[in-house]
């Protein structure tokens, strides 16, 4: 059984970028970042319960052995399923890589692989694959999308409590809407609006449970504030999920489940300015930052958008 696998790169940066965001929807992460004997080094891994582990190094520099970078190669990681699959698609391409076989069975393979193939920087290809059946009719029903480490669903009353549980933490809601957490009846308006949003648009916000415990950690989902034009993401996790890479696999998913099912090709995201965290976590997930945006209290809020391609806004 393989430990680990190393590969030499010429822009540790880029490399990061594409990898860090196409790799987030399977469960991998960047563990390692440092420079030995001036030669910048990238480990990524998986984060479980039983410990981190890393099992792919990239480098930037030529090998002892005198290859400079690694070409050619065919690298293939296993999804949990077929939307972690869609998902990679979606980052790799919005983050440098090219289409080398859009998601979609290979079933000259067996029945069930369902793959994704694109061209890194230095010309790998590299594939997420899922080996599993899709869901069945009553699992569909339940979840909206699947990551690695999340299962998404619709809303409803009985997620009032959970709702309360983050949305309730004052100093998390600091930057989330006025800034001020919401009470009982705000969250049980917010699920009545929730589920008058699925009638008329057919997606909302969501209830994120985490996988095996379908303990509910968090909520994303694609909304229209004030009726406004553009689709546009929110997310917040309790307190205790923080800093561990589920909001970045969210947003991925998210983003891949809104074109996927609802054909939405415009997606925003704002933020305030001073919100680094929420920044890195777009900006991963392979948002485009765009300009400030001037309210009417004076203050600004920082805009972030994504299409199935990198734009320039």
């Amino acid at each position: 059984m393989l430990d680990h696998m190393t590969f030499r790169v010429t822009d540790i940066a880029a490399t990061r970028k594409l990898y860090a965001a196409a790799l987030a929807p399977l469960g991998y992460q960047v563990l390692h970042e440092f420079e030995f004997d001036d030669q910048k080094m990238l480990g990524m891994g998986l984060a479980t319960s039983e410990g981190e582990k890393t099992t792919t190094w990239f480098i930037q520099g030529a090998s002892e052995y005198g290859q400079p970078v690694t070409r050619g190669c065919h690298l293939a990681w296993k999804a949990p399923n077929r939307a972690a699959v869609d998902a990679f698609y979606v980052a790799a391409l919005a983050n440098g890589a090219k289409d080398n076989g859009k998601p979609g069975l290979r079933e000259h393979y067996h029945p069930n692989y369902y793959g994704a193939f694109v061209i890194d920087l230095h010309g790998n290809n590299v594939e997420a694959v899922c080996h599993l059946p899709e869901l069945n009719d009553t699992e569909m029903s339940e979840a909206v999308f699947r990551t690695k480490r999340l299962t998404a669903r619709r809303l409803g009353p009985e997620d009032i409590e959970a709702m309360l549980s983050v949305y309730g933490d004052a100093d998390a809601m600091r930057w989330v809407g006025d800034g001020q957490p919401l009470a009982r009846d705000g969250c049980v308006k917010w699920v009545e609006i929730t589920l008058g949003n699925y009638q008329r648009r057919g997606y909302g916000m969501f209830a994120l449970e985490e996988q095996p415990s379908r303990h509910v950690v968090g909520f994303c989902g694609i909304v229209h504030p004030g009726g406004q034009l553009e689709p546009e993401i929110k997310y917040a996790f309790l307190r205790s999920h923080w800093g561990c890479g589920l909001a970045t696999e969210a947003v991925i998913g998210l983003l891949a489940y809104g074109r996927r099912e609802h054909r939405l090709e415009y997606i925003i995201a704002t933020t305030a300015p001073a919100n680094m965290a929420s920044h890195k976590v777009l900006l991963k997930a392979g948002m485009q930052r765009g300009p400030l945006r001037a309210n009417d209290d004076g203050s600004q809020t920082q805009l972030f958008a994504w299409r199935p391609a990198a734009i320039a806004i």
